[in-house]
């Protein structure tokens, strides 16, 4: 039931019991047959008494029975109430009325019995007359009869209080015209109650528009009800856009389902509080991130009226964390990027592996492969992925330097350099594609070069769908992805040459007409082309592997092994011919090329049946007509030579050695590239074609040949009129006559320019690779795969310790340092084998040669011959250094995180790139969120004195000095600074080391004493100064009174009578400067502390403006104060006219007094306290306050924020003085422009046992059951002594330095927390953000408010806040442990 029901439930009491006393007074009548005579109590009371006639002495009990209860039940009414006559005159009252009377103003007058009321009400003046004046005229219309009753509220102030009352006239006979009852009924705490609500409500509005977080009250349906100024700022709308909004038409879609899920789980029941980050739409398109606390509020009946909602814009940290997400997956993407190139073999294949890993692992909406097409100005797509894939196939680019060349894509292929577009929508270059990228969502777009030989050959092209995603972190990450693949594919171009060579070099060993082979120099075939199995019968496995001799005839065995003689000298053999087995066992005459290669200890030989020719020789000796015969077979077997050469690309010649004539088989003409018809050859022609620097030995070889009977055959080039080079290879024999003369020359001429490019590939490319093997810096080896080693470069025997020749002989597991590394190794194994992926780069532990441990990482892959893996190749790096350094980091870092002192290390640029747990204890911000920070920015020195410090420590290495800095929590301390200049081994500057000290709490004390020390000495200098002042005054006042009564006129004694009042007034002034300089002196006796204030309380009374009204609030039985009386008032009086000068205005001035107990917990909290009984005065105005900046200096001697000549300055220095020297102390607390209030701390004579009774009732105080306390304190002193008091006394305790990590662990531990004691006023988050944002999460928490500003609106912020209980700081533990167990006693 609400107040002012309960004060209408007690006027319809008093209306209930008038109408008793009239039915009594009938029944009077009845008894007195309506004769009265009035009668007068000896106590000064007015009563109606009805003369008794005979019936009346009858019933003379009953008559005074019924007096007596109508007397008792007048006087137990609260109301207070008169009775009026017919003409308005008092005629009696009640002794709730005479009550007020004495308290008031009509103590002397018979408390009004007599006096005319309504005449009162008319000549009524001043602020209440109006209502005074209503009331003479409803009193009136009563008494007529022309109204049943009449009612009125009006104010009715005292000088100490504000008051309210509702009087009420009812008459005196119901239903008969006469004297009436009038009742004032006092509603001063309905309408003190429905003024704090209005208050409450206007501090609960001023909260919620000034709160730095987001604040919306939102109706069930999703509808903004009510939005606060910062919620609007967030979100980007004006107030009155925003509540016609709902909610769920902000929020990102992806993030609604969740929110209407935790609405319909609050609605039922199922939770209380809901947090969630999401996304929000702003007004102006863009999305921010949030952090989203909601609760449900509901009527006091448990039905649901609205949600709370408390928002933080997190989008700089969401953008954060986002971004580090992005580079990992981009840190993944080029991990992978590097799989892909040791797996992956054709280039279609990898660049579609890379786009795939770039869209999956890196987030990219797209990434596609272009490469230049022909004509080369034109671009095609090699491979592509993602999810607008039509986009690039209808993207048109160029690189003619026109506008379509002048995107990323066409500035990265004419460049050689990536370039980024960061947003189609504002990027002039990307107009020709800006309308179709941005209707499939693509913001941000990026092209990386890639190059073969150096050579531009396409780009790596990427896009995304936010705005600004390509910045320089990622940018570098990518630059190296392009760098991978262009070097991808650099190595399967070489890789792709070497096949070709090798395919076209098989392809020619294995389609030539004539015997090649390879033999080793043992003699035995290691390699033999088709022609062998054609020619000899015998198959290629049956050859390869055996004695050459084998197959040689016994006949030819002597000529062979010279042959072979001369080849092993490394002599090329030509023309040599002996006779080899056929698998039928016959014969057949070869011809012999033979070319050793020493080197290798290999014989290249080609063979040529010469069998046919051995025949046809012997076949002419035999007579004409056989060589008729012949020449007939020869031109058959020319015939199908021509053809045999046309399908083997090997042309034929022939010489007529008589005349010269020469004629060209049409695959020659080919070779030659010259017509048939139009070019008539010549042994002179044929020159000509030949090249220069091969002419004069082709001709010394055509020359020689004449007289050799052997066959010939040499390599030369030709030189064609283009300017192009062909290699040829020539084979001929000379035709001899009867006479032994030459007369024919017949050859061949095979065009061997492929396979002689194809060999120069091949050697360059294994020169390039024995180059980058024997001359790596890094160790690669080769082992098969049972682990043996097969090779190893220098750097990796020198890592090892091995020989060549030793490390043959050792296996992988031999140099891996334990059992555990054998088994990772033969797992990894195991894996590529199975699966053809590498683990990347691992690393691990090795044993060298002589026994020593070293860290390697290690890169390896299979190597494929015949497309099956045959061994392993690895790249291995020494680490052990590195893993030497890291475990010493280690080390130190936890060394230095034991330091207590702030330990950083910052760079050049004065980015931390070092920051131990020190530094976080001491700053508030953690590793994470300091390194690559600025210092200056985040600690936020004084910047000059940063600036010449850092000017110092260049010049000299080294600085020491003090600085302050701001922590995380926006507290300024003052740190000792110790830097030292860090140099690399060159000697040249590389970073800072900074070792801080946190020296804030002992400035503090060093200051405390210093201040203590200047007041001493100040107190000093003017206890001397007023001393000789008074020397001089003493003579100055003693001389002008004499001179007074010697005076010759009256203008010469006013005169004099001035000297002696300014003397009069500068012994005053003396005597308050000798009062701060001595501190109290005089007589010490026991007084009572109310007395003096009684009397101050009739001099502010006397004195004050009237528009400053008092307030004096004494306890009862005060203790006694051993003091100086005079000096004790001067003090009071000090305070009090302070408090007045600073009401200029008008005000409230509340003076109080009170018996208290300060214990340990209150003395750790004020230097100047000491655990014992005081009395505490406290002087209370509500004027302009002190500001912050000057609260340290106003008990400064000479101190004054008053207008010159309106104040010494000595004032507030002297009352400092007289309270120390009576051993007390003085607190002030303040906030501008809500007064201040000054607590007089007086230590009292307590009656003996006092102090055992306080002492047990301290052992009496209550005690917790374990449960846990969260306290939110911005001192530490505060944090730290409330600890050790709660956990005395059984409680656990959890510390918050300020709101917002407080929040952060009350969410952590919310089921924990059974109550929050939290102050008011912190920074970051002060006292009423946190508990609305505490509420927020859990309605029913239970909190105590705490604050040093109690009068200046610290309770008044508690009660706003919605917190019930509040304890003003600072507060003793009998103070804080009952209002904690009161708290916890009461249910939720």
């Amino acid at each position: 039931m609400s107040e002012e029901a309960t004060s209408h439930g007690s006027e319809d009491e008093t209306t209930l019991l008038i109408r008793r006393l009239h039915e009594t007074e009938e029944r009077l009548r009845e008894l007195t047959a309506g004769e009265v005579d009035a009668v007068a109590h000896p106590g000064g009371h007015s009563y109606l008494l009805y003369q008794a006639q005979e019936k009346l002495l009858q019933s003379e009990a009953t008559q005074r029975r019924l007096a007596t209860t109508q007397l008792a039940i007048l006087n137990a009414l609260p109301a207070h109430i008169a009775l009026l006559d017919k003409e308005g005159v008092i005629v009696a009252v009640n002794e709730s009325w005479r009550r007020f009377a004495s308290a008031n103003v009509l103590q002397g007058q018979d408390y009004g019995v007599g006096l005319n009321y309504l005449e009162v009400c008319d000549s009524a003046q001043g602020d209440c007359s109006a209502e005074a004046h209503a009331v003479a005229v409803g009193i009136r219309s009563v008494l007529r009869g022309d109204g049943r009753h009449f009612a009125l509220e009006y104010p009715c102030h005292s000088p100490t209080e504000k008051r309210w009352f509702r009087v009420m006239v009812t008459p005196l006979h119901e239903g008969q015209a006469g004297g009436v009852v009038v009742m004032h009924v006092n509603v001063t705490d309905r309408k003190l109650t429905e003024e704090s609500l209005r208050e409450s409500e206007e501090r609960f509005r001023g909260t919620f528009e000034q709160a730095a977080v987001g604040i919306a009250l939102v109706g069930l349906d999703g509808r903004f009800l009510r939005v606060n100024d910062r919620l609007c700022a967030i979100l980007g709308y004006p107030r009155e856009e925003l509540v016609m909004l709902n909610f769920t038409e902000l929020t990102a879609a992806e993030d609604v389902a969740v929110s209407l899920e935790a609405q319909r789980a609050m609605l039922a029941g199922r939770r209380s509080t809901h947090n969630q980050e999401k996304r929000y739409r702003r007004k102006d398109g863009e999305f921010i991130w949030v952090n989203l606390v909601t609760s449900l509020e509901r009527t006091e009946t448990g039905q649901p009226k609205y949600f709370i909602s408390v928002l933080e814009d997190i989008t700089a940290r969401k953008f954060a964390e986002l971004r580090l997400h992005r580079l990992n997956r981009l840190h993944i993407v080029l991990s992978k990027t590097g799989e892909a190139i040791v797996r992956v073999r054709s280039r279609a294949a990898l660049y579609e592996t890379v786009c795939l890993v770039l869209v999956e692992e890196g987030r990219l909406r797209m990434a596609a492969v272009v490469e230049l097409d022909d004509p080369p100005e034109s671009v095609r797509l090699a491979a592509a992925y993602g999810e607008e894939l039509d986009y690039l196939q209808k993207l048109t680019v160029t690189t003619d330097g026109g506008p379509l060349s002048q995107g990323t894509i066409g500035t990265a292929l004419r460049t050689g350099v990536h370039d980024v577009c960061n947003d189609f929508a504002t990027d002039p270059r990307m107009a020709p594609w800006r309308d179709a990228a941005l209707a499939r969502e693509l913001r941000s777009a990026a092209s990386f070069p890639l190059k073969l030989d150096g050579t531009i050959i396409g780009a790596l092209v990427l896009f995304a769908g936010e705005a600004g995603y390509f910045e320089q972190d990622e940018i570098r990450l990518l630059v190296a992805v392009a760098n991978d693949l262009s070097f991808a594919v650099e190595a399967q171009q070489r890789e792709f040459e070497r096949r070709q060579a090798e395919e076209e070099r098989d392809r020619l060993f294995n389609q030539s007409l004539d015997l090649l082979c390879v033999a080793g120099f043992d003699g035995r075939l290691q390699q033999v082309n088709p022609a062998w199995t054609q020619c000899l019968g015998w198959s290629a496995e049956e050859l390869t592997g055996r004695p050459m001799i084998e197959f040689i005839h016994p006949e030819d065995h002597e000529a062979t092994l010279t042959a072979r003689a001369r080849i092993h000298q490394g002599e090329p053999v030509r023309g040599f011919e002996n006779r080899y087995r056929c698998r039928d066992g016959s014969y057949r005459w070869l011809s012999w090329s033979v070319h050793p290669q020493p080197e290798l200890s290999l014989v290249f030989g080609v063979a040529r049946d010469v069998t046919q020719d051995k025949a046809a020789d012997a076949a002419l000796q035999a007579g004409e007509q056989a060589q008729r015969q012949l020449a007939h077979q020869l031109d058959l077997e020319r015939s199908r030579l021509v053809a045999a050469q046309s399908v083997a690309k090997i042309g034929s010649w022939e010489t007529d050695l008589t005349t010269l004539a020469v004629i060209w088989s049409a695959e020659t003409h080919r070779i030659f590239e010259t017509d048939p018809i139009r070019h008539q050859p010549s042994h002179e022609s044929f020159l000509e074609f030949v090249h220069p620097e091969d002419r004069m030995r082709v001709d010394e070889a055509f020359v020689r040949s004449l007289n050799d009977p052997a066959g010939q055959g040499l390599e030369q080039r030709l030189l064609l009129p283009d300017g192009r080079v062909k290699f040829v290879e020539e084979h001929w024999q000379i035709i001899r006559d009867d006479q032994n003369k030459p007369v024919r020359a017949i050859g061949t001429c095979q065009d061997v320019t492929q396979r002689k490019l194809g060999e120069k590939r091949i050697k360059e490319t294994e020169e390039r690779y024995h180059a980058l093997f024997d001359r790596s810096l890094d160790a690669v080896y080769v082992h098969d795969l049972a682990g043996r080693f097969v090779d190893a470069n220098p750097a990796a025997l020198q890592l090892l310790g091995y020989s060549r020749e030793e490390v043959g002989k050792v296996s992988f597991a031999d140099i891996l340092a334990n059992e555990e590394e054998v088994r990772r190794a033969y797992e990894s194994m195991q894996t590529q084998l199975t699966t053809d992926v590498s683990d990347g780069v691992v690393e691990y532990q090795l044993k060298r040669k002589n026994g020593e441990r070293i860290w390697v990482e290690l890169a390896s892959s299979l190597v494929f011959e015949e497309g099956r893996p045959v061994a392993l190749q690895g790249i291995a790096r020494d680490i052990t250094q590195r893993k030497n350094s890291e475990e010493k980091l280690r080390e130190q870092a936890a060394l230095l995180d034991i330091a207590h002192e702030a330990i950083l290390v910052k760079d050049l640029e004065d980015r931390i790139i070092y920051w131990n747990k020190g530094a976080e204890r001491t700053y508030g911000w953690t590793t994470a969120e300091a390194l690559g920070r600025k210092s200056r920015e985040l600690l936020q020195p004084d910047p000059a004195k940063f600036e010449a410090a850092l000017t110092a420590l260049m010049e000299t290495g080294e600085w020491r000095g003090e600085l302050e800095k701001r922590t995380k929590a926006d507290q300024l301390v003052i740190i000792e600074v110790g830097w030292t200049l860090v140099r690399d081994p060159a000697g040249r500057p590389k970073s800072i080391l900074a070792i801080n000290t946190d020296i804030t709490e002992r400035r503090k004390i060093e200051n405390q004493f210093l201040r203590a020390q200047r007041m001493e000495s100040i107190g000093t200098l003017a206890g001397g100064i007023a001393h000789d002042l008074n020397n001089l005054l003493a003579p100055i006042l003693i001389t002008s009174q004499l001179l007074q009564d010697d005076a010759p006129n009256d203008e010469y004694r006013e005169m004099l009578q001035t000297v002696q009042t300014c003397a009069q007034r500068g012994a005053e002034l003396v005597k308050q400067v000798l009062s701060f300089a001595r501190g109290a002196e005089g007589e010490r006796i026991p007084l009572d502390v109310s007395h003096l204030l009684r009397d101050i309380r009739q001099v502010i009374r006397e004195t004050f403006p009237k528009n400053i009204t008092t307030g004096f609030q004494l306890g009862r039985e005060l203790w006694p104060v051993e003091g100086d009386a005079t000096q004790l008032h001067q003090v009071f009086m000090n305070l009090c006219v302070n408090a007045r000068d600073a009401m200029p205005q008008g005000g409230k001035l509340t003076v109080g007094a009170e018996n208290l107990v300060l214990d340990e917990v209150y003395a750790g909290m004020n230097s100047d306290a000491q655990p014992g009984p005081y009395v505490v005065v406290r002087v209370e105005d509500t004027g302009t306050g002190v500001p912050v900046e000057i609260q340290e200096r106003i008990f400064d001697p000479f101190f004054t924020t008053k207008e010159l000549g309106k104040g010494t300055g000595l004032g507030l220095s002297t009352t400092l003085g007289i309270l120390r020297g009576h051993g007390g102390f003085v607190n002030l607390y303040s906030e501008p422009g809500k007064g201040a209030k000054f607590k007089v701390y007086l230590p009292a004579k307590t009656t003996p046992g006092a102090a055992e009774r306080t002492a047990v009732e301290q052992t009496r105080l209550p005690r917790g059951n374990g449960e846990l306390v969260l306290v939110v304190d911005d001192e530490e002193s505060v944090r730290s002594v409330t600890q050790k008091t709660l956990e005395r006394f059984g409680y656990r305790v959890l510390l918050a330095a300020n709101g917002a990590e407080a929040v952060a662990r009350y969410a952590q531990q919310r089921a924990e927390i059974a109550v929050v004691l939290t102050d008011m006023a912190m920074p970051v988050m002060d006292g009423p953000a946190t508990i609305l944002a505490l509420r927020a999460m859990n309605p029913a928490v239970k909190i105590i408010g705490s604050s040093g500003h109690a009068s200046q609106g610290g309770v008044a912020k508690a009660v706003g806040a919605g917190v019930q209980h509040f304890v003003p700081k600072p507060y003793t533990a009998e103070t804080m442990l009952k209002v904690l167990a009161d708290v916890l006693a009461k249910p939720v």
